[in-house]
């Protein structure tokens, strides 16, 4: 498989080389600039448009794309606001549009408005299963160097720093590891290990629809070896949970799948309070592994809700709080969790509509699940990231898992010819 116009050679090379791209510290600076040319050339090609352009090349953009634009849009304007209600200066309220918003929320739009230029699927799959089978190789020797050798001190500051959005994405760790609390841990090409987690769950999501069998499975490995190798809690769980809940979607109007839950369901009320005994030991088991860690969330997430509710509740604070009080490891209040940082941030104006965004996204997926091939890839990203959004500030690490966005973008357009199945391309 082979990329055949612009868009498509960009995307490709840009995927395969993402390693390389990481080690000159480049994926915080590039990855935005991607968006911004490649949206240009979608306006470009939208101007140009006659009435003699074959209507499979028009650009023609679906609702949920413009309700991501909308929303980001409104969460620009209101970090302007918020951050005039709190006198932060035009010099802070610039800094934060392009070291925050430009670089984080302005991505989510972005990509998936990208999606809906002549990009085909299957070349996105295909080049995250080869990113994924770089990550094969690279994964089991990082590790094991790591259990032998203190990997984790050998790292530099890439030059391309002083582009500006904060040293941590362009602190490139030359073997991939970490010690966190004494625990050795990879985080690869991501700022932090829980990040590695969600790159590894998009990226095994998309790897699933690679029309060759052994690339698949090579595919998927390697995305699973990004999942293990970064010990989140919430990668490891949900990189199962996701695939099987969208599989079970799509194929829900089976008949043996529907008695096969009908059994399970029953079985489940029988057992109900052992079931839940077991879950409720197994959560409890998740919390008190790196405890501290678990503690440190709650504490950073109570904060932010407190400060919300009580200094800005509408607008919320324009930005994040870089540093939080000792007693959370002076973490940013607003940080570890999508949903309480944008109230911190941008208060009710900028949350409810991000809300919508995701309802109307996974309406929208929902409906188009069984005519469109690319739908449930879709579904499942939309799901992994809104699933992470309760771990994680999803908006913040977009500069690494967009070819999910660009898949997701694809999906919205629902206009992926079913002639593609018809020729022998498989989905899983």
């Amino acid at each position: 498989m082979k990329p055949i116009n612009l868009p498509e050679k960009v995307i490709w090379y840009y995927i395969i080389g993402i390693y390389g791209i990481y080690y000159i510290g480049g994926l915080y600076l590039f990855a935005p600039l991607l968006a911004v040319c490649l949206s240009l050339y979608l306006v470009k090609q939208w101007w140009n448009e006659t009435d003699d352009t074959p209507e499979s090349e028009k650009i023609r953009l679906s609702a949920p794309a413009y309700v991501w634009l909308i929303t980001m849009g409104l969460v620009a304007i209101v970090a302007i606001i918020g951050g005039m209600d709190f006198d932060l200066g035009p010099f802070k309220i610039i800094s934060t549009l392009v070291n925050r918003w430009f670089r984080t929320w302005s991505l989510l739009a972005l990509f998936p408005l990208i999606g809906h230029l002549n990009i085909r699927p299957q070349l996105i799959y295909r080049a995250v299963c080869i990113f994924c089978i770089q990550s094969l190789v690279l994964v089991p020797l990082f590790y094991l160097l790591a259990h032998v050798f203190d990997t984790h001190t050998y790292s530099f500051i890439s030059p391309l720093a002083r582009f500006g959005g904060g040293t941590i994405f362009y602190d490139v760790k030359i073997f991939g590891s970490l010690l966190d609390v004494g625990e050795k841990r990879l985080q690869m090409i991501a700022p932090w290990p829980p990040a590695l987690g969600l790159i590894g769950n998009i990226f095994f999501c998309l790897c699933l629809h690679e029309p060759n069998k052994k690339i698949r499975i090579l595919g998927m490995a390697g995305a699973a070896a990004l999942t293990l190798g970064s010990v989140s809690r919430a990668a490891i769980i949900t990189l199962p949970v996701v695939p099987i809940f969208t599989w079970v979607l799509v194929n829900f109007a089976n008949p043996w799948l529907q008695i096969g839950l009908g059994s399970v369901a029953a079985g489940g009320a029988i057992f109900s309070a052992d079931i839940k005994d077991a879950f409720d030991s197994f959560a409890l088991q998740v919390r008190e592994y790196r405890s501290g860690s678990t503690r440190a969330r709650d504490a950073i997430q109570q904060l932010a809700l407190n400060a919300w509710r009580d200094d800005a509740p509408i607008w919320g604070h324009g930005t994040f709080s870089e540093n939080g009080p000792v007693s959370v490891g002076s973490r940013g209040i607003g940080s570890h969790h999508t949903w309480y940082g944008i109230l911190y941030a941008h208060g009710l104006v900028g949350t409810v509509p991000l809300a919508i965004a995701f309802a109307w996204s996974l309406m929208d997926l929902l409906l188009k699940l069984k005519n469109h091939p690319s739908a449930s890839a879709g579904f499942s990203v939309l799901l992994t990231l809104l699933i992470f959004s309760v771990v994680d500030n999803i908006d913040g690490l977009a500069y690494l898992y967009w070819p999910g966005l660009v898949v997701l973008g694809i999906a919205f357009k629902g206009k992926e010819s079913l002639e593609v199945v018809k020729r022998g391309v498989s989905y899983v």
